[in-house]
């Protein structure tokens, strides 16, 4: 691996770090766990089934801190299994030139695609006033359709919902006594001026510590077992989202590892984020430094073992996310003493079937700073930073083998910023929308920071020789 670059602050959405972790029993169990991946996973198209207790909670009450085994691989699958003979090979995937559809001076970030593949979700801040307005873009007419506003200082985060034409947003709820800020709601728009709650106060602490939202699946996977227990969930909730009732509380899995005497709390607080598996099998549970993964079948649960990087601390990860085929599991990592600066982030990814950890980082700055799985399940598509303007980084795109973790570059002489830039399939792989899209580095060397405009772009994907 090559010599780290300059550091950089860990601050805002870039920079959350949560750490992976994986498997583990709800209870303790002497068996060591494994992960594994079945054969081809269909699609999630309705709620996975919420079990319900018959008579009072199967757990005590008072439960004291689990310390998860670590995962352990596989038993070693058939070499057919590894390289399927039909998978394409990174030089067949050919990108063409970028074709810019919207352009505005405010910043604009890509939520991602409607189940049609023609709809683009959109979210737009308001130049004139605090707040953010969520919208479709239909790529093919230009017709822009208004699902909601929202306040500017909820959460960002957005997704398209699990049925039907619709998507999910935070907005600020009513702040209460004891609130230090105004908790945000979970909700829901289904077209023009058809909002409605589906968990109010999700960001209170008494409900996010019993509750998390993976924006990937459009899954609400609720800790049964958290104090107190999740609270019921209105019949919207369930309508929209994939609801998963787990018999854990991911809270005791915690344990000290950074310091001996207390458990680290990370940069983005303690609350877990989940990422659930295509077909519902293994969720992974993530909260600096921690990553395990739960699964549902067996119920139980286990540390994933990052590893240890270069400068010798631990590596701890963020922007998990399933492959659709549900065997790698990609992530953003880094390594670092809790308050130090990051010197790089690499794309980690775990395949579950072999338990191999592969690390690749195509940035000439070593730091990645996003990525997108092809709906193949073969390659991601990376930006990483390229060069800096006027103290700005601006990214380059790369696509990188899942199975191999090599790289080759694409679009060689555009650049994308790094502000909202997000990257997004559409499902049958024939286009790829991204932004911003800054144009041509020759030009952009020309220009001040200042001037550059917000371009959302599609750039058309052809898979040669398949």
């Amino acid at each position: 691996m090559n010599t780290r670059h300059g550091p950089v602050l860990l601050g805002g959405a870039l920079l959350l770090v949560v750490v992976l972790a994986g498997c583990g029993p709800a209870t303790p169990t002497p068996a060591q766990p494994t992960v594994g991946a079945p054969p081809p996973l269909p699609a999630l198209q309705s709620p996975l089934p919420s079990p319900t207790p018959a008579s009072g909670p199967p757990y005590p009450t008072i439960a004291s801190p689990i310390r998860l085994p670590l995962c352990t691989p596989p038993p070693p699958p058939p070499p057919e299994a590894l390289q399927p003979s039909e998978a394409p090979a990174l030089e067949d995937y050919v990108f063409g030139e970028p074709q810019v559809i919207l352009t505005d001076t405010a910043p604009i970030d890509i939520i991602g695609w409607m189940a049609d593949g023609r709809n683009l979700l959109l979210a737009r801040t308001l130049p004139d006033r605090p707040r953010r307005v969520i919208e479709a873009l239909d790529t093919q007419t230009g017709r822009i359709v208004r699902y909601a506003e929202t306040n500017l200082y909820a959460s960002d985060v957005a997704f398209p919902l699990d049925r039907g034409r619709g998507v999910a947003f935070y907005d600020l709820g009513e702040q209460q006594p004891g609130d230090i800020v105004p908790p945000n709601d979970l909700m829901a728009s289904h077209g023009p001026g058809q909002v409605q709650p589906l968990v109010q106060r999700f960001s209170s602490l008494s409900t996010a510590r019993t509750m998390a939202v993976d924006p990937h699946s459009a899954s609400l996977v609720r800790f049964e077992q958290a104090p107190g227990g999740p609270p019921a969930l209105p019949p919207q909730a369930q309508a929209d989202l994939r609801v998963l009732s787990l018999p854990v509380d991911p809270y005791l899995w915690k344990y000290p590892k950074y310091f001996p005497d207390r458990v680290e709390t990370g940069y983005t607080g303690d609350e877990f984020r989940t990422v659930v598996r295509p077909d519902g099998s293994l969720v992974a549970f993530i909260s600096d430094p921690y990553l395990f993964i739960y699964d549902t079948t067996t119920q139980t649960a286990c540390e994933l073992d990052l590893g240890v990087a270069e400068n010798g601390e631990y590596r701890s990860a963020w922007n998990v996310e399933w492959s659709p085929d549900g065997r790698y599991l990609a992530m953003l990592s880094t390594a670092r003493w809790p308050g130090n600066l990051l010197n790089f982030t690499d794309l980690t990814i775990y395949d579950t079937l072999t338990g191999v950890l592969k690390h690749a980082n195509p940035s000439p700055r070593e730091y990645v700073t996003t990525f997108s799985w092809a709906p193949d399940s073969q390659a991601l598509t990376v930006l990483g930073d390229s060069y800096m303007l006027d103290g700005v980084p601006l990214q380059s795109l790369y696509l990188v083998n899942a199975l191999t973790g090599d790289s080759v570059p694409q679009l060689g002489d555009q650049l994308f910023g790094t502000s909202g830039n997000h990257i997004s399939w559409t499902s049958d792989g024939r286009l790829v929308s991204m932004g911003p899209c800054l144009g041509r580095e020759d030009d952009i060397q020309e220009m001040a920071i200042e001037d550059l405009k917000w371009h959302i772009c599609l750039i058309p994907v052809d898979i040669q020789n398949h």
